[in-house]
């Protein structure tokens, strides 16, 4: 069986195609532009950057290749080739099977996230309802099945699509080696990296944070616009990782510092996951509440090392590409054989 997938996030893709390699499935991913944090694809269609006319030109030739090479296309992050949605309603007319694979912001309907969230707001996403639905709605005349990455874009995505399977995030647990954090009173070493500083909380996190970094008991690092591979040398070389305390998920920047064996602080919303909170080795903090969760951690009331073991435990039984890639054949089998 052989598959394309348009599109990356956070170098998912990447991680599905390896997973699944196994299984006797090829996976070629494909973007439309080089990822801003240096992820890999097997071809990347506007590079170097072209005309308009030259953009469609190249992008009409990658199509021809699906239509003749690939049994399974799976459209990442809602992104398709051309205006107008032109190749799904081509593909619709083939035997070509169409996933739709949501990651966050491209499922998520403002409405239903505020009444469900009391940090959530909609300067988080600017797209409104109203384009959101259409846009769902538009989509699911073609998918044969959508794909959502964690428990809370299921509730967007339901009322659209006929299927919906949740297949968690994954990494490479193997490549990285965990560090441990060691508890400490004093002289934490704790890193933020946020991809966007509004979705994440960032000035939030700076006003949590503020009080320890002047008196010394933490060193904070902001780091903005590095690449994947210098933020994970990073993480794990620090002690604590705060990833978001807005969206009530965590997201893979978590799962990166948990394999290293670096404790991650994330809002994680009760409704949002399938395991009650307390059985996920995160610390669960919010605006409200951040400073107050980095004095436990000070005052050891927070045990970081035992959360450093168990967070590496959590990522290899949860997120590895064995146990992940295993869904993903299950998806890309049934879909073919229509089971």
């Amino acid at each position: 069986m052989r598959v394309l997938t348009f599109g990356e996030t956070s170098g998912q893709a990447w991680n599905m195609a390896r997973s699944v390699d196994r299984h006797g499935i090829e996976v070629d991913v494909v973007t439309a532009k080089p990822h801003r944090y240096n992820y890999p694809s097997n071809r990347v269609i506007d590079n170097p950057p072209s005309t308009l006319l030259e953009k469609y030109y190249k992008r009409s030739i990658e199509f021809r290749n699906w239509l003749k090479d690939y049994d399974v296309i799976n459209y990442w992050f809602a992104s398709t080739l051309f205006p107008g949605d032109l190749d799904l309603r081509i593909l619709d007319k083939t035997d070509t099977k169409i996933i739709i694979t949501f990651r966050g912001s491209d499922a998520r309907i403002n409405r239903i996230a505020e009444s469900k969230n009391i940090y959530y707001s909609r300067d988080i996403q600017p797209k409104s309802d109203a384009k959101q639905t259409k846009r769902l709605r538009s989509l699911s005349k073609y998918a044969d099945l959508a794909v959502v990455g964690y428990p809370e874009l299921e509730q967007y995505v339901k009322p659209f699509f006929e299927d919906v399977v949740c297949v968690p995030r994954s990494i490479d647990v193997e490549k990285h080696n965990p560090k441990y954090t060691k508890n400490k009173d004093s002289g934490l070493t704790i890193v933020h990296a946020p991809s966007d500083k509004n979705k994440k909380g960032t000035n939030s996190i700076l006003n949590g944070v503020e009080k320890y970094t002047s008196s010394r008991d933490i060193n904070f690092r902001l780091l903005e616009s590095v690449e994947n591979e210098e933020l994970v040398q990073v993480m794990r070389n620090s002690d604590i990782l705060i990833d978001q305390i807005r969206l009530g998920t965590f997201g893979v920047v978590s799962l990166e510092a948990m394999a290293n064996g670096t404790p991650a602080m994330a809002y994680i919303h009760e409704d949002y996951v399938r395991k009650p909170v307390t059985d996920i080795p995160i610390i669960n903090t919010n605006p409200d509440t951040i400073t107050s969760d980095i004095a436990r951690i000070l005052s050891d009331e927070i045990d970081l090392h035992r959360i450093a073991k168990a967070s590496r435990k959590y990522v290899e039984q949860n997120h590895s590409l064995s146990s992940v890639g295993d869904k993903w054949a299950r998806v890309y089998r049934g879909v073919v054989d229509n089971v």
